[in-house]
C-alpha cells in the first residue's frame, strides 16, 4: 500500500502486528462456524482502502466486485468417479485516480485467477455456453469502473451447487462523485418458466440440462462522470462497453452513428452536459437540508 515496488515476503510480514478483537468476525471464538473466509477478507480489504483514502487521497479507489465462488460436486456421467469443481470469480475493479477499473479480473484476491474454459470443460461435466464482459456494468465516472463478467454453464450431470458470493443487493460503490457498479446475480435456467434467482450464499441441487448463469458485479466509478474525456466514451462505445443511450444518460456525451462507425458530436455534448449540470445543481439546492434546526424544531428536555 505504501511502496508498490516493495516485495511482499515473510521478512516484510514478520514486522507487521495484527490486533484483532477476540470474538469478532475476523477473530471468532469456538463454537462460531468457520467457513468461506473470502467474502470477509474482501470486505476487510475494501474497508482498509476506504480508511486509507483519507490519508493517501491520490491512491484511493472505488469498490470492486467483491468475492464470488462456486463449488459443484457429483458423479461424472457414465462413471462411478466423483468430482469437485471449485472456481473463484473476478469481475470489475473500481476506478481510481488516473485509471479506469480493470475488467474481468480478480479483485483483492491477487493469488487467484479465473479458470480457463478449456480446463473446466476437459476436467468437469459442464459446458461453457457463454463467457463475456457485461455491457455497461462498470459504474460511470471520470474514470469508470471495470466491467463484470458473465459465465453460463450447461450442467451435463446432476450436481450439488454451493454458492458463496457478494454484492448482489448492495452494488460496488463509487467514490468522489462516481456511480456504483452493476450488482451481481446468479440465475438457474434464465429466461424459462423454471427460472430461479439464487441468494448470495446457498446450496442448490442442479439437474442434468440445467443452465447456471453467473453475472459478476462491475466496479464503482471514480470522479464526476461529466468530467470524463468524451474521446474515451467514443472508444468505450466502439469497444462495446457503453451504449449510445448510456453515453448520453450517464456521461452527457452525444455520439451518433456514422456508416459502420460512430462520430462524436462535440457541440451536442457541451450543450447536454451544461443542461444536465444546471439541472443537478438546482436539484441539490432544493434537497439540501438546513444547516441548523430552528429552536422550535428541537425537542423539549
Amino acid at each position: 500500500l505504501i511502496d508498490p515496488q516493495l516485495p511482499v515476503n515473510e521478512g516484510l510480514l514478520r514486522v507487521i502486528d495484527f490486533k484483532v478483537r477476540d470474538g469478532s468476525l475476523l477473530n471468532p471464538r469456538y463454537p462460531a462456524p468457520l467457513n468461506t473466509y473470502n467474502p470477509a477478507v474482501s470486505a476487510m480489504i475494501d474497508a482498509v482502502f476506504e480508511a486509507l483514502s483519507e490519508t493517501v487521497p491520490d491512491r484511493k479507489r472505488a469498490d470492486g466486485c467483491g468475492s464470488g465462488s462456486i463449488t459443484l460436486g457429483g458423479r461424472k456421467p457414465g462413471s462411478d468417479k466423483s468430482y469437485i469443481q471449485y472456481e473463484l470469480f473476478g469481475g470489475g475493479g473500481g476506478g481510481r485516480s488516473g485509471k479506469d477499473g480493470d475488467s474481468g479480473t480478480s479483485v483483492n484476491h491477487l493469488n487467484s485467477k479465473i479458470a480457463p474454459v478449456e480446463i473446466i470443460e476437459s476436467e468437469f461435466p459442464v459446458r461453457l455456453l457463454r463467457y463475456d464482459l457485461i455491457n455497461e456494468s462498470g459504474g460511470a465516472g471520470c474514470y469508470r469502473g471495470g466491467l463484470g463478467i458473465l459465465r453460463e454453464y450447461l450442467i451435463l450431470g446432476d450436481a450439488k451447487l454451493m454458492l458463496r458470493s457478494s454484492k448482489h443487493l448492495i452494488p460496488p460503490s463509487g467514490i468522489d462523485g462516481g456511480k456504483p457498479g452493476r450488482p451481481g446475480m446468479v440465475l438457474v435456467n434464465s429466461g424459462t418458466n423454471r427460472e430461479e434467482t439464487l441468494p448470495t450464499r446457498c446450496e442448490h441441487f442442479l439437474e442434468q440440462g440445467d443452465i447456471l448463469r453467473i453475472e459478476r458485479p462491475g466496479g464503482g466509478g471514480f470522479g464526476d462522470p461529466f468530467e470524463r474525456d468524451p474521446g474515451k466514451i467514443l472508444q468505450d462505445i466502439e469497444d462495446g462497453y457503453v451504449s449510445l443511450e448510456g453515453a448520453a444518460r450517464d456521461y452527457g456525451v452525444v455520439v451518433r452513428r456514422l456508416g459502420n462507425g460512430f462520430e462524436l458530436d462535440a457541440p451536442g455534448t457541451e450543450a447536454l452536459r451544461t443542461m444536465r449540470r444546471k439541472t443537478a445543481n438546482a436539484t441539490t439546492q432544493i434537497r439540501q437540508p438546513p444547516r441548523e434546526l430552528p429552536q422550535t424544531a428541537l425537542p423539549e428536555r
